[in-house]
């Protein structure tokens, strides 16, 4: 199976797009940590 390259510097960001909710995670790839965000599907607030 293939794994999409990971930097160890920076952050990767996944985001799961629907139309009433946006549902954003991180990965820290320097401390390990996990961060999970819900959002309203604004594009201003998505950005930030």
């Amino acid at each position: 199976m293939w794994e999409a390259p990971v930097s160890g510097n920076g952050t990767s960001v996944g985001l799961d797009v629907h139309a009433r909710s946006v549902v954003a995670c991180g990965l820290d790839g320097r401390s390990g940590e996990l961060f999970e965000r819900r959002l309203c599907p604004d594009h201003g607030e998505v950005a930030a």
